[in-house]
């Protein structure tokens, strides 16, 4: 095979780095090393949720996410599962592009046996009591006869005012005890 290198041109196409779904990471399980891309869609105290057209997935990153709501993102790290769903740890994340005008779902509202019956990562609405252990940093919400933890808060959520009071919430569910 002979190529001619003066007809390739420095303005031509590289063809798009082909990555597997997130749908193909979860049906693949546990993997010391896995890559994907996707659109950040939620943010927490240690990390993102990542989605594409086919799911979503948590990404752990054991600190606070210095990417942004909208943003597209390749992922490569550790897929394990903890507390029943899938995650991605000890990633590298590297920023494909931004979405300014990005805007968060409707949350889907659930009860208290729907909320009990999720099994994958989904963009929630629900109301219960909340009660904060200050000492701890713990917040946990009981719906119906269910105990919620809301894991993860972002700094500037959290409001020691509203202890004892009920609440609504939005935000992913990624996963139960």
């Amino acid at each position: 095979v002979t190529y001619d290198l003066a007809s390739v041109s420095a303005d031509a196409e590289v063809p798009a780095e082909v990555l597997p779904t997130i749908k193909d990471i979860i049906a693949a399980g546990n993997a010391d090393e896995a890559s994907t891309q996707g659109t950040v869609v939620g943010l927490y105290g240690r990390g993102f949720m990542l989605k594409d057209e086919t799911g979503s997935l948590l990404i752990y990153q054991n600190a606070e996410p210095t990417n942004k709501l909208g943003d597209v993102v390749k992922v490569t790290g550790k897929v394990s599962q903890y507390n029943g769903l899938y995650q991605i740890s000890n990633c590298t994340v590297e920023k494909k592009s931004s979405n300014a005008s990005f805007a968060l779902p409707a949350a889907k509202e659930v009860s208290e046996a729907e909320l009990k019956a999720l099994t994958s990562p989904e963009f929630v609405k629900f109301t219960g009591k909340l009660s904060i252990n200050q000492e701890k940093g713990y917040y946990d919400m009981v719906v119906g006869e269910t105990s919620v933890s809301l894991s993860y808060i972002q700094d500037n959520l959290k409001n020691n005012s509203l202890d004892g009071q009920t609440i609504t919430v939005s935000g992913y569910y990624i996963g139960t005890n």
